[in-house]
């Protein structure tokens, strides 16, 4: 445990001080080493936190300068402990190199006798992709942030939809990305991802990929409460939730083979749980390039860090 005198804690934000009990937490109690991955959404002292890569970044170098954590090792992906602490690479978290195909197949075994389909020897022989998030669709709650624009959408890149009055942002593309940011009269945004040509990895470059794009999306919509409220000299106060907080009300986790199939088309589906749908089908690439896509319909319910961290390191039999 690292013990500091009260001047020193007065040196650190909230979000530090949370930041070195976890890390606390993780090196001391489950002897590992950490990454940014751990802080994406992270709870202590019964308060739930969440940050981006780059809030990430900023916060581990004050604290590397404060002698309260060091590198460990870096493997594609920068592993830290506490100073003086050393723990072995076989350490890290599994974060590093999800499987492939790995969680797919323990979904299939649930389906029964899954053994005997065709599709089990396929998926099972064939090379597949890293897995990718392919379509992703989140939501939270902003009060008041409806009333305010539907008051004033002189903005030309907002519409009000006549007939639902939902408030839809211009679509944008971002990383590849295509997002479409729409503002419910409920006050309750919906945000939805879609990628299934362009899936996002389920890896660090992938998980920055879409922070960043997200991060765009949250950065317009404070300019537009910045620039309504100056507008109407509104009085509402309306708050955004961190990206990384948002919950995922549903995304498609899967994995593309790495071959072209030539045999005929097909979609299978087995509904795996309340939540979760195993879904198989070919996926057409180009003109003429079709691959068998495999992918998880989840419905997680959670917030996109929470959901992420539990996705990239799925507890054993999950």
């Amino acid at each position: 445990m690292i013990n500091m005198s009260r001047a020193t804690v007065n040196q650190f934000t909230e979000l530090e001080v949370a930041m070195k009990k976890h890390a606390e937490f993780i090196v001391v109690n489950e002897q590992r080493t950490f990454s940014f991955l751990d802080f994406l959404h992270f709870e202590v002292d019964g308060m739930e936190h969440t940050m981006t890569h780059g809030t990430f970044r900023n916060k581990i170098s004050k604290l590397r300068e404060n002698g309260i954590v060091e590198p460990a090792f870096n493997s594609g992906i920068a592993f830290y402990t506490l100073k003086g602490v050393q723990l072995g690479k076989n350490n890290a978290t599994s974060l590093m190199t999800p499987n492939r195909i790995r969680v797919l197949l323990q979904h299939m075994h649930r389906v029964p006798n899954i053994k005997k389909h065709f599709l089990y020897k396929i998926i099972k022989n064939h090379p597949f992709d890293r897995a990718a998030v392919h379509d992703l669709q989140l939501k939270f709650v902003a009060t008041g942030l409806w009333y305010l624009l539907s008051n004033n959408n002189s903005t030309s890149n907002i519409t009000l939809d006549p007939i639902s009055k939902d408030i839809r942002l211009e679509n944008r593309v971002i990383n590849g990305l295509e997002i479409q940011t729409t503002i419910h009269h409920t006050d309750t945004v919906t945000v939805v991802v879609g990628c299934s040509d362009a899936p996002v990895a389920a890896d660090v470059d992938g998980i920055i990929k879409l922070s960043d794009a997200l991060s765009i999306i949250e950065e317009e919509l404070h300019r537009l409460i910045q620039e309504h409220v100056s507008k109407s000299y509104s009085q509402i106060e309306t708050e955004l939730p961190n990206h990384m907080s948002w919950v995922v009300t549903r995304w498609d986790f899967g994995t593309d083979d790495l071959v072209t199939y030539t045999g005929e088309k097909f979609f299978f589906s087995w509904k795996i749980s309340l939540n979760v749908l195993l879904v198989i089908y070919t996926k057409q690439w180009g003109e003429n390039n079709c691959r068998i896509r495999a992918e998880l319909r989840e419905f997680p319910n959670k917030p996109l860090g929470k959901a992420l961290i539990e996705r990239l390191n799925p507890k054993k039999g999950s």
